[in-house]
């Protein structure tokens, strides 16, 4: 929610989930996401081959992550980049490595 994205195909050809569906993107094609449920977005690689992408953020805290499929939501109050504070749980609930 709090953050905007860009995602730069660099090979392969990920399956690219949006809120207004799928789509196979192509190495070379870069795509925008804007801060807030309507930048929603899940990539998966339902391909034979490797895929190699770049994902550049804003890196603004906190932040919230939706998971619509699930209907959860995971909450990060601490910047990117930096360690996870004492007790802090990752996405599946677990204590960060």
């Amino acid at each position: 929610y709090a953050n905007e994205e860009l995602l730069v195909v660099l090979s392969g050809r990920p399956t690219l989930r949006t809120p207004d569906g799928e789509r196979e993107l192509a190495a070379g094609e870069v795509v925008a996401f804007p801060a807030g449920r309507e930048g929603g977005h899940a990539v998966d690689n339902e391909s034979d081959e490797p895929v190699r992408y770049l994902v550049v953020s804003t890196m603004r805290a906190p932040e919230i992550n939706e998971f619509p499929e699930q209907g959860t939501f995971w909450v990060r109050d601490y910047e990117p980049g930096r360690d996870a504070p004492e007790g802090a749980l990752d996405i599946d609930g677990l204590r960060p490595s």
